[in-house]
């Protein structure tokens, strides 16, 4: 293994072009290795956590010498330095594993993922170790080298109640919870003085921010079709991955829902729809419509495909008033960065 290491080391501090070829064959090993689980980069040794800068650095020299290249898993293509896990597995090397992979995780090759491990849609990165039992849920990301434990659950963070039927979850339940899971297993195995951190973004502020729209077209074909003025640049979620935001068209709100329809953007994108075959009141041309849940998403994860310029925030303050907190986005913002173009300052205004 000493040998293996000074190799890395030294070719670690070398430009790509002078890199021997014997260099390939030992980070092939070392990238092995961490997904066989044989070596990982960090471990406790002693009752201290070391970290193994050597295999630190061979991961990132297998991006210096391994080319771009087209990778299919099924029906998606990618264009990477690092192959996909589990692209080559047949049922055989599934049930080996142990461990149960649903359709949307990703795993790149290089990642240890131990048996009893249940990856929902998710990405893990090269390098990663995951411990047995863990349970990596919905959007979670486990970073290039990050070291997960056994029995955990990595989750997307405190969901909100999108449906108005949902219960909204107690954080102060869930604050008791986990005080008393730490207190009857990190306590008792010395770990007491461990800190827990989590980020709340979406729990603080999705309920509290909402699109509002105004519905701008109609098409009436085999579907009944409502196009607004709002896109996914403004609200990326659902055309991302389906998810549900509820819709309320105003002033109709005691209406009747008895009008099937899909709400879509304004986007050249067949995705581009806030909801599908959603039960609505009548929606005529004009209407204005308020996506809910919106605060954690929206400019948050704004962006300006096809030239869609961002819109105005509107704070609507506890007296009832409204006030403008960012304005819109006009085609001057838009080019402003081109101001590096002498032939076009002045101009960009």
């Amino acid at each position: 293994m000493l040998a293996l290491q000074q190799m890395i080391e030294n070719a670690f501090e070398l430009k790509p072009e002078h890199l021997p070829p014997e260099v390939t064959n030992s980070v092939d090993e070392v990238i092995r290795k961490l997904e066989s689980g044989e070596l990982r980069v960090a471990e406790k040794i002693d009752g201290e956590w070391v970290t193994h800068q050597w295999i630190k650095k061979a991961v990132l020299l297998s991006f210096r010498i391994n080319p771009n290249r087209i990778m299919r898993a099924g029906d998606m293509s990618f264009y990477d330095k690092v192959p996909l896990r589990f692209q080559d597995f047949s049922a055989d090397d599934w049930a080996k594993t142990g461990i149960r992979c649903v359709p949307g995780a990703v795993v790149r090759q290089g990642s240890y993922i131990a048996p009893g491990v249940v990856l929902m849609p998710s990405f893990v990165n090269i390098g990663a170790h995951i411990g047995e039992n863990t349970m990596v849920d919905t959007w979670s990301t486990v970073g290039s080298c990050a070291q997960v434990g056994k029995n955990c659950h990595l989750s997307g963070g405190v969901g909100i109640a999108y449906k108005p039927e949902d219960t909204p979850n107690n954080i102060a339940a869930i604050g008791e919870g986990v005080h008393q899971a730490f207190n009857e297993i990190l306590v008792p195995a010395g770990l007491g003085d461990v800190e827990i951190y989590t980020e709340m973004g979406r729990f603080m502020m999705g309920p509290y921010g909402c699109l509002v729209t105004r519905a701008i077209h109609e098409k009436h074909i085999y579907k009944e079709y409502i196009g607004v003025d709002a896109c996914a640049a403004n609200l990326m979620r659902p055309a991302m991955y389906g998810a549900y935001h509820h819709i309320t068209v105003m002033g109709k709100e005691n209406e009747p829902c008895d009008h099937m329809y899909d709400i879509v953007g304004a986007l050249c994108e067949n995705n581009d729809k806030f909801a599908i075959d959603r039960m609505l009141p009548r929606i005529e041309k004009g209407d204005i419509l308020v996506i809910h849940d919106t605060g954690a998403h929206g400019f948050a994860m704004g962006y300006n495909y096809n030239g869609r310029l961002w819109s105005s925030e509107i704070l609507l303050k506890e007296d009832g008033t409204p006030k403008l907190i960012r304005r819109a986005q006009t085609v001057a913002d838009y080019f402003a960065t081109f101001d590096c173009f002498d032939e076009l300052k002045g101009k960009l205004q």
